[in-house]
C-alpha cells in the first residue's frame, strides 16, 4: 500500500480503472491486467515523479451486454483485486473518482451532445468506407447513445448513496464520496 502511493499516481491509475469501468473494457488493466502501457518517470535521471498508466486497444468496449457490469469490476486481475476489492483506502478513492466522472466528463450532459457532435461529421466516412462491417453509422451512434443511458443508469444506481451518510465497508454499492 505504501509503495504503491510512492511510486504509482494512485489518483490517474484509480481514475483510469473507472473509466475502463464505465465503458466497460473487458480487456483492459483493470478486468484482465492487459492492454495498458505504463510511463516509468523513475527510469529517467530528471524523472521522480510517480508512473502513470495509459490504456490502449478498445475494441472490446461499450456493448450492449456489459451495461450492468458491476462498479467494482469482475476479472480477477492484481490490479483491480488488489485495490478496488481488497484496500479500503483505494476503493473509496476508485469510488469517489467514478461518482466525480459520472457528475463530469462521463455525465449524459456531456456524452450525448459529444455523440450528438461527433454524428454528422464522422456518419459520412464510416458510411462510406467499403470495409466497414456495421452496417451504418446512424445505428451505431444510436447504439452508443443507448450504452451510455443505460451504463450511466446502471452505475449510478449501484453508486448510490448512503442512506445514513456513513461509508462502511460492508456497504459496498455506497460510495457516500463526501463523508470517505
Amino acid at each position: 500500500h505504501e509503495q504503491a502511493m510512492a511510486l504509482v499516481d494512485m489518483p490517474q491509475l484509480l481514475t483510469l480503472g473507472a473509466v475502463e469501468n464505465f465503458v466497460a473494457n473487458t480487456d483492459a488493466a483493470f478486468d484482465k491486467g492487459t492492454n495498458y502501457w505504463y510511463y516509468d518517470w523513475a527510469l529517467f535521471p530528471e524523472g521522480r515523479q510517480p508512473r502513470l498508466y495509459l490504456g490502449w486497444d478498445l475494441d472490446t468496449t461499450m456493448q450492449r451486454k456489459q451495461v450492468d457490469r458491476p462498479v467494482l469490476g469482475e476479472g480477477a486481475c492484481h490490479l483491480r483485486v488488489g485495490l478496488v476489492v481488497e484496500d479500503e483506502f483505494f476503493q473509496a478513492q476508485y469510488l469517489t473518482a467514478y461518482a466525480d466522472l459520472l457528475n463530469g466528463p462521463l455525465a449524459l450532459s456531456e456524452t450525448i451532445p459529444l455523440l450528438d457532435a461527433l454524428e454528422p461529421i464522422v456518419a459520412p466516412h464510416v458510411d462510406a468506407d467499403p470495409y466497414q462491417t456495421m452496417g451504418g453509422a446512424a445505428g451505431e451512434f444510436d447504439r452508443l447513445r443507448e450504452f451510455f443511458l443505460v451504463r450511466t443508469a446502471h452505475a449510478q444506481a449501484e453508486l448510490g448513496a448512503c442512506p445514513d451518510a456513513t461509508c462502511q465497508p460492508s456497504e459496498n454499492s455506497c460510495t457516500c464520496p463526501a463523508d470517505c
